[in-house]
């Protein structure tokens, strides 16, 4: 049978080659995903969705020659039961290697004294404080999605982190991810907020050395790419966004100068902390995203943790809300809340999705 697929020829044609990856193609492939029936009726898409979106646009990537370089990371709370929250922007590139910048640079910021700019604080708090434990209710698309994150965290020597999801209504515990310092538990149940639960354990993860990436945090390369660096933590506790806010300080970037530009409107006491009040206007691709056009931020004045997030539409709606009920830096945790030993009833279950820090 010499009879060819119909790419075939079109191949031979137009054969494969590196393609700069631009805003104008990333917005064409997600109006291509949007309009297959798999996102149809969703504004993000859920669970295994999401996962088969991302791994479209992860072999375009390949393709173009892109690696490792993602176009769009959202916190998820694991399979069928994650938020439909989209936390990043443009280009997210979390640690390894960077490509080699030109133009406008972010900074690279170590543990510095009391005049560090909140900014910097927020792209790096664990330099700030060694652990913080407490919670935080997140409200989303105006209401209807609710739910509560209590969290430990250690970065000091024997590092460790547990976080876990409620649902905020029935305060049904849905999601349990624990580090002891080695090895890192996941728990799911096995369908959103309900079901039977199962779980995972991650045990070949590098070590983290909790120094801050090697090259700029966000920066335009020689091909015009907007480049997003986080920071992971050596709790591996990346997931407690709000701990952990670098994705939305680069919220507060604009991608065609690349600097931040927001505004300090004051100081207010907030859970017996100083917060520092942000505010700006979301950049159009992520206003549509969040469905908002404004954020307000409530940040602690001395760690550049986010006590509260607030976006709000056109009409000054609140869209989404994050709020700190409960928090506390640098007293004793007990790691026995770092548990990765699995409870009685728990079903084991092998990953579906690689984890880009899991040693080959």
């Amino acid at each position: 049978m010499n009879e060819r697929p119909s790419w075939y020829s079109r191949l031979r044609r137009e054969p494969l080659t590196e393609r700069t990856f631009t805003k104008d193609l990333r917005n064409k492939i997600e109006r291509e995903i949007a309009s297959r029936e798999l996102g149809r009726g969703s504004r993000f898409g859920r669970g295994t969705r999401r996962m088969w979106a991302a791994g479209l646009i992860g072999a375009v990537l390949l393709l173009g020659g892109y690696g490792t370089v993602q176009l769009e990371r959202e916190r998820m709370a694991g399979e069928g039961g994650g938020s439909d929250f989209v936390i990043a922007k443009g280009w997210i590139q979390d640690g390894g290697q960077l490509p080699a910048p030109t133009g406008t640079l972010g900074g690279i910021v170590k543990k510095q004294g009391p005049d560090v700019p909140v900014f910097e604080r927020m792209l790096n708090t664990m330099d700030y404080f060694t652990t913080v434990q407490g919670a935080y209710h997140v409200s989303e698309d105006r209401g209807k999605n609710e739910y509560v994150v209590e969290f430990t965290v250690d970065e000091g020597e024997v590092p460790g982190s547990s976080h876990k999801r409620l649902d905020g209504k029935t305060r049904q515990v849905y999601s349990i991810t624990n580090f002891d310092g080695k090895v890192m538990l996941h728990m799911y149940l096995e369908e959103k907020r309900k079901g039977k639960p199962f779980y995972w354990i991650d045990d070949r993860l590098n070590k983290r050395t909790g120094e801050p990436p090697a090259g700029p945090r966000f920066y335009k390369d020689s091909q015009g790419m907007n480049n997003w660096s986080a920071r992971g933590g050596k709790a591996w506790a990346d997931g407690l966004d709000l701990v952990y806010p670098s994705y939305f300080a680069f919220w507060t970037v604009d991608e065609a100068t690349m600097q931040p530009i927001f505004e300090i409107t004051g100081t207010e006491p907030f859970l017996d902390r100083e917060a520092t009040i942000m505010e700006g206007k979301l950049d159009a691709y992520m206003g549509e995203k969040q469905g908002a056009e404004r954020y307000k931020y409530w940040v602690d004045s001395e760690t550049g943790v986010i006590l509260k997030l607030l976006l709000t539409d056109r009409a000054g709606e609140p869209v989404t809300v994050m709020e700190m009920t409960e928090i506390r830096f640098d007293e004793p945790v007990d790691r026995e809340v770092f548990s990765t030993k699995p409870q009685e009833g728990w079903t084991e279950r092998k990953r579906e999705f690689r984890n880009p820090e899991i040693e080959k």
